[in-house]
Formats: C-alpha cells, structure tokens, sequence
C-alpha cells in the first residue's frame, strides 16, 4: 500500500475515534455563530437602513436574519467590525455610501422638479378657469 493510501486509512480511523467521541488529540474550533438582527437591533436600524449604511443587499440581510442563508467568511469579519465599531466600517464606505446619496438626490431633484412643473401648469388652468366663472 501506498503511504498516500496508509495516510487516508489512518485519517479515516481517526475520524471514526472522534465521531465516537475517543479522545485522539483532535480539536475542534466552532466560532460563535453571527446574530445579524442583535447587530442591527442594537444599533436601532431596519433592515433596509442597516443594508444601505454598511453597502449590503437588503435581501442578503434577510437572508442572514432568516436563516435561508449563513454569512460568508468574508462577511462574518464585517459584521463581527460592525458589531464592535460601526464607526469605522461606515467610514470606511463612506465614498459609497455618499455616492449612493448623491444619486438618491439627484432623482428626488428631478422628480420635484417634475412636480414643480405639472402643479405650476395644474395652478394656471385652475386660475383660468376660476377666472372665467367670476364673468
């Protein structure tokens, strides 16, 4: 037998003591698991504010919070820094969290506008008509 082979065997018979519950030297490292909403509830966000401040997807975070999906290696690191200093992360983000901002305004900009536009032409047909009642 190959010492690949003998290696495997005796991984295999390593295992199988462990699995039963033999002390054999193996130890096992479970970290604690991420409590995303206890995050997010301590720093009194929604869903959806905790996604946009930290640049996550809100439905990532459902996720998360349901348990439909586990954090990522990645993203334990993240949450575990947003548990200690939300601070920093979101300083971190901040370019993207400003970007995000700055697009968000420029719609509600246009959108006021827009309405701006349709009340001011809205007010001139009203005034003409309230004027043509008062003959």
């Amino acid at each position: 037998m190959t010492s690949f082979g003998q290696s495997l065997i005796a991984s295999v018979k390593e295992a199988r003591a462990f699995v039963k519950g033999e002390d054999n030297g193996c130890v096992v490292h479970i970290p604690d698991p991420i409590n995303t909403a206890r995050i997010r509830g301590k720093l009194g966000m929604s869903q959806s504010e905790f996604a946009d401040h930290f640049g996550l997807n809100v439905r990532t975070v459902q996720d998360w919070e349901t348990g439909r999906a586990v954090p990522s290696g990645p993203a334990k690191v993240l949450l575990r820094v947003i548990d200690v200093n939300p601070d920093a992360v979101h300083r971190a983000l901040n370019p993207i969290a400003r970007r995000r901002a700055n697009q968000r305004q420029k719609m509600l900009t246009k959108l006021f506008k827009m309405l701006m536009r349709a009340n001011g032409v809205l007010a001139k047909y009203y005034f003409t008509e309230i004027e043509s009642l008062r003959l």
